[in-house]
């Protein structure tokens, strides 16, 4: 039988969603023929939206093998609704965190309740799966499927010369340095500030903080414009749109002469630089805090780090912890609390033999638990079972 994808979050478009979306595809069209209604990019998206539900009708219409559809997020599910009236075949949608917990209460009312009109809904945690139970979608059509690693990350060589490459572009010598890796946005959740003023400063001062990911240098001026509204509007905008809002307490941060020469920025890298950061790193961290209407759906940067041998040290919070095992791929720790960030960093750190031992035990743990296979495979059982095995 075949299977129809519906997605605004594909590429050429970018992000970890994406990378997601198009292995998930990939996968599923190594065993059955594949349609697709895929945003490109070259029409607005509020036009693709719009016109989703009548394309996927008419392929529908035009291939009566399809026996699933499979929609890519809340949003998607949200403008994908009046399909479940044009169409028996069985839909079931992802949802992945932010999606169905954004702090907007016509949202919820209007998007997330109304899944349950759909044969099954995936979040991708049992963190995600709590969120969605709060918020009114039945438990039996619940079925987690955890997201997969492109598990050819462990295979990447470590570049030799690229320690030294790095510590001149960052006027630092890391020869002898301990380095600790994130990647991430700086939005609030994320706790990257709260790591650069509670943590990092009470580690050796030897220990360094590479952090990695996209910053947007207008976020100044865009919180200073949302602290005029009233503080749930400026909460609602600033989760709806995903504002990098820590950035301007990280700069800060920074600014601090204890600070000097141990915590920078790296920003949004190339692929390649991506990986050998990673690999010169000692460990990694996702130093989560919690955030009121925000939410971790998952933690794919940190298995993509524990690919790359790296211990991984997590806040034991939301969907990370379906992500890093405590005790397998990872640790889990107390989120905000830096006394036990502070003990357990410095006793990792202090065993360079046993943390790089953790970090190979980890990779092999994250490559027979998190494969693209493996999470293509919950899909297939997800989509045999709405389709009462005409999905075989």
């Amino acid at each position: 039988m075949e299977a129809l994808f519906v997605s605004y979050k594909h590429p050429p478009s970018i992000g970890g969603i994406q990378i997601q979306n198009k292995a998930l595809v990939d996968s599923i069209e190594q065993t059955h023929r594949v349609h697709r209604v895929i945003w490109d990019g070259r029409s607005p998206l509020p036009l693709f939206l719009a016109t989703a539900a009548a394309r996927a009708h008419r392929i529908l219409r035009a291939n009566p093998r399809i026996s699933v559809v499979h929609l890519c997020d809340a949003l998607m599910g949200f403008f994908m609704l009046p399909l479940t009236a044009l169409s028996d075949v069985p839909i079931v949608v992802t949802v992945h965190g932010l999606d169905v917990v954004l702090p907007v209460g016509l949202w919820e009312h209007l998007a997330v309740r109304r899944l349950n009109r759909y044969a099954a809904v995936i979040p991708v945690s049992e963190g995600t799966a709590r969120a969605c139970r709060e918020r009114g979608i039945a438990p039996a059509k619940l079925r987690v499927v955890n997201n997969g690693v492109d598990v050819s990350l462990g295979d990447i060589a470590p570049d030799p010369g690229f320690r030294a490459r790095l510590g001149k572009r960052l006027g630092v010598d890391l020869a002898s340095k301990r380095i600790i890796a994130h990647i991430g946005r700086a939005v609030r959740r994320k706790g990257i500030s709260w790591f650069l003023d509670h943590v990092l400063p009470r580690l050796d001062p030897d220990v360094v903080f590479l952090m990695i990911g996209p910053r947007d240098r207008r976020t100044e001026r865009k919180a200073a414009w949302l602290r005029r509204l009233p503080p749930s509007l400026e909460q609602q905008i600033t989760q709806l749109l995903a504002l990098p809002l820590d950035e301007p307490e990280i700069r800060r941060a920074l600014e601090r002469r204890s600070l000097h020469g141990r915590a920078f920025e790296l920003g949004a890298l190339p692929f390649s630089d991506l990986m050998q950061t990673l690999r010169l790193a000692d460990l990694f961290v996702m130093p989560n805090v919690p955030v009121e209407g925000d939410a971790e759906g998952f933690g794919l940067v940190a298995l993509e780090a524990s690919m790359c041998g790296l211990p991984v040290a997590v806040a034991g919070m939301e969907g990370i912890t379906d992500a890093i095992i405590d005790g397998e791929n990872g640790f889990h720790l107390a989120p905000a609390d830096a006394d036990t960030w502070v003990a357990r960093l410095g006793e990792l750190l202090a065993d360079p033999v046993d943390l790089a031992r953790l970090g190979q035990r980890g990779r092999e743990y994250t490559r027979s638990n998190f494969s693209w296979a493996r999470m293509a495979d919950g899909y297939r059982e997800v989509f045999r079972d709405v389709s009462g095995g005409r999905f075989a």
